[in-house]
């Protein structure tokens, strides 16, 4: 059986799947530009356009092109692409795959009518090549431990980029087909980006949150992963003493007392909050009244998406600061990455979005560990750390 998973092996597997998505990317391309297909778009160019819209076309392009990349690497210079790209390509194409069978699977418009090549060629570009890009990960796993303290300082938001551009693009293309008068069905790639349709910002709003929501959570996950297949490997490898200097140091920070700035980042999120909840409860309320003084007519299922929306988050946020005073260290992340999520939002009351941006620049600049928490950490554990491998300012 260990034979059938050498890195020889391995490697003629990755060669074998990259020739098989490729020959299958060629031909889903060649009958996408030679068929009408249900949205009967009649010249190649709209066809081209509607294809290269969907998310899951691209995810599955980036896929493929990693494979090359890595193929490459391991060639000619023995080693993997980056960890930060590995774990790019398998958020994305993981979101890819959840958001159509969890979400738009249940759709039964999606579904309905479809051809044999269509059920195929769905369940190869939701299925398939996001559990062998997912099992890629998995087994490319585990070389260094990744510390999630470290990744929302610059990667987190590099793999946020990418669904952020895609959004405002695929809107901005159907708004501007819209304005060329072409068929309502083929002016966004997911139903839930028509803004145009009954209760269409509702959808966006939500839709939008939920990306959000999904791409973090995913690269979190993904880091989980890598990191426990590490420990799995230091474990393996008779190299306990290392997992257990990695627990050490996370231990610590369990008992990192919350320093000044840490006290006025979840003071002003709280406050924040209950003015964000008060807010949007008037702004809701009074919206006949706002839209007559602002001489703006106000869409009545607008201003309900966004109120819902902030005051859900505005709750959530003042129910993570309270644990964050209750020296739960990563209850400040949460709150930061919250205050980042309701910028989108809270530019109802102009200044909000200025008011968050403070709160996630404080909350993200968590301060490391220092002494006084080392101390208290060998006091309650009644233990004590070496300091020449425990190191404060890592």
């Amino acid at each position: 059986m260990k034979k059938l998973f050498t890195d020889k092996m391995l490697l003629i597997y990755r060669i074998i799947g990259v020739i098989l998505i490729f020959i299958f990317l060629v031909l889903d391309f060649i009958l996408v530009l030679s068929t009408p297909g249900a949205d009967h778009l009649n010249s190649y160019g709209e066809r081209l356009s509607h294809y290269y819209a969907y998310f899951t076309t691209q995810s599955n392009y980036l896929v493929f092109g990693y494979f090359v990349f890595y193929l490459f690497h391991k060639k000619f210079k023995n080693t993997k692409p980056d960890f930060i790209i590995r774990l790019m390509v398998t958020v994305y194409i993981t979101m890819t795959m959840l958001v159509f069978w969890l979400g738009l699977f249940t759709q039964g418009d999606i579904v309905r009518g479809m051809s044999v090549y269509e059920w195929i060629s769905t369940v190869i570009l939701h299925t398939v090549i996001p559990v062998a890009m997912i099992l890629s990960f998995c087994m490319t796993a585990g070389d260094a431990f990744y510390k999630f303290s470290n990744h929302h300082k610059a990667n987190y938001w590099i793999i946020c980029l990418y669904p952020f551009l895609y959004l405002i693009c695929v809107l901005v293309r159907g708004y501007i087909r819209h304005l060329d008068h072409k068929p309502e069905n083929t002016l966004f790639p997911y139903f839930f980006l028509d803004f145009y349709a009954t209760n269409g910002v509702v959808m966006l709003a939500t839709g939008s949150v939920l990306v959000f929501v999904l791409c973090t959570s995913f690269q979190y996950f993904f880091i989980w992963v890598n990191n426990l297949f590490y420990f799995k490997r230091q474990i393996k490898e008779h190299h306990p003493e290392k997992v257990k200097e990695i627990k050490t140091i996370i231990d610590i920070k369990k008992y990192q007392k919350l320093d000044h700035k840490g006290k006025i980042a979840l003071i002003l999120a709280i406050v924040v909050a209950c003015f964000n909840i008060i807010f949007s409860g008037l702004y809701y309320t009074l919206r006949d009244v706002w839209s007559k003084v602002l001489n703006y007519p106000y869409n009545n299922s607008i201003v309900l998406a966004f109120s819902i929306i902030i005051i859900v988050f505005s709750t959530i946020t003042i129910v993570f600061s309270i644990l964050g005073f209750a020296n739960f260290y990563w209850a400040r992340i949460i709150v930061g990455f919250l205050s980042v999520a309701l910028i989108c939002f809270n530019w109802i009351w102009i200044v909000g979005p200025i008011f968050d941006i403070v709160i996630a620049f404080i909350c993200f600049n968590n301060p490391k560990y220092s002494q006084a928490d080392l101390d208290l950490y060998q006091m309650k554990k009644k233990t004590k750390v070496d300091l020449e491998k425990i190191k404060l300012d890592e």
